[in-house]
């Protein structure tokens, strides 16, 4: 188990910790306002994924996992994808008002890449390899224009993460044997119907981080929404962690034992995150933010404690949609998703600061997981998962105790995390051997 979420885990912390470096530079040489349309291409783009994906995606995963005669749902979901990505394309009318909309334009080429299919065929580390491209070669790009003082960083990004999802569209269809370009099918859209249940879920995981910035941009000005977006992107990083931990053992999340270590896995995440903004959160904004974007203790620990809400019950997701939960799993995320963003707007006209964002991602993701508790109702997985919480917390005493003894600077930060992720292998490597 540990293996197989090692491979998949350098690929992608790869990127992703390129792409921490690459924001805390843009934050300290670009303006609010383009560091801003950054963001909100870097969320409509998220958005366009998410809506062709909608609760396709899940259910697409879940019938290639579990069917012999994959190679038919592959091209099923290909076809109703490509089809719905022609239906966005009119959105991109909206770029008259605002020019980052040009995105839907390429709608199709986003749809046509299905990296999903890699994780419903059990090739999680090969994903990954190709998310590392898609994540890492824009932000590179996006680097080297800032470096030369570029007017044109925010339309490289654009087109380069354009031609990132050809390339690795291309390569999918190539590795699968099944061909890339597809005809549309108005019929086909009715697989869309079919999973309308799991597409509210799917957007609620959009809307509930990163897709609050095409919100937030017409509420708070630049400089809040340049923060917001930089924070909602950390925030996204460490859910993209647990959907690798969730996503790398799908097919074997029918076991209640793989439920349990998942969960261990994903805790354990949750609970490190916490811990570093917790004791050493002056290192952390000086390793991953930029002290332009004025972050303080007080942001990180909300996003830090959403992210706590978002991993110690993650198991619970797959097993709604694994047991076809999909009508009451929907209504759960759907209130969830509403709420994060009434509490984003409402919070603009009293408290005009990037907290106000993440204390609606933090509101969305513990009403998610109450209900979540709710659905299933298992006093035994509270009371299994809370002795294991409770491990967590006394792990956390070890870089408590190196930041009482050495302070907050990068060093300790380092050592102490460190110290309790050695720990957590200590006590745990065994049972994490599936």
């Amino acid at each position: 188990m540990l293996k197989r979420l090692s491979l998949v885990a350098l690929f992608t912390g790869s990127a992703q910790l390129t792409t921490l470096i690459a924001l805390k530079y843009l934050a300290g040489s670009m303006d609010a306002g383009r560091l801003t349309a950054l963001g909100d291409i870097d969320s409509l783009l998220n958005l366009i994924i998410n809506l062709i994906g909608l609760g396709l995606l899940m259910s697409s995963v879940r019938d290639i996992a579990i069917t012999k005669d994959w190679q038919l749902e592959v091209d099923k979901a290909q076809t109703a994808r490509m089809t719905l990505s022609l239906c966005l394309i009119p959105a991109a009318a909206w770029s008259i008002y605002n020019h980052d909309y040009r995105i839907f334009l390429f709608a199709p080429i986003f749809a046509l890449n299905a990296d999903y299919a890699l994780y419903g065929r059990s090739y999680p580390v090969l994903a990954a390899c190709l998310a590392f491209a898609r994540v890492l070669i824009p932000y590179i790009f996006v680097l080297i224009a800032a470096a030369m003082h570029s007017a044109y960083t925010v339309e490289i990004f654009l087109f380069s993460s354009v031609l990132v999802y050809l390339g690795s569209g291309l390569f999918i269809a190539r590795f699968l044997g099944r061909p890339y370009w597809r005809r549309p099918s108005w019929k086909s859209l009715h697989l869309y119907w079919l999973s309308l249940g799991l597409g509210i879920a799917s957007l609620s995981y959009y809307f509930i981080g990163l897709g609050l910035i095409p919100i937030v941009v017409y509420f708070y000005d630049d400089r809040v929404a340049a923060a917001a977006y930089v924070g909602c992107k950390v925030y996204m990083i460490f859910k993209g962690v647990l959907r690798i931990i969730s996503q790398s053992f799908i097919k074997e999340m029918v076991s209640t034992e793989v439920q349990l270590q998942v969960d261990r896995l994903a805790g354990f995440a949750g609970f490190l995150f916490l811990a570093g903004v917790l004791f050493y959160p002056n290192s952390f904004i000086k390793l991953f933010l930029s002290k332009a974007l004025e972050f303080d203790k007080r942001m990180l620990i909300i996003l830090a404690l959403a992210g706590l809400a978002a991993s110690v019950l993650i198991s619970y997701v797959n097993r709604a949609i694994l047991e076809k939960r999909d009508r009451p799993y929907s209504v759960i995320t759907g209130i969830a998703t509403l709420a994060s963003i009434a509490v984003c707007i409402i919070l603009s006209f009293f408290l005009p600061s990037a907290a106000s964002v993440f204390i609606a991602i933090l509101v969305g993701e513990l009403i998610s997981m109450l209900g979540l508790v709710g659905l299933f109702r298992s006093k035994k997985d509270l009371i299994l998962r809370s002795k294991i919480w409770l491990k967590y917390i006394l792990l956390a005493a070890i870089p408590l105790g190196v930041r009482v003894c050495w302070g907050d600077s990068l060093l300790p930060f380092f050592a102490g995390m460190g110290l309790m992720g050695g720990a957590f292998l200590l006590v745990f490597h065994k049972r994490l051997r599936l």
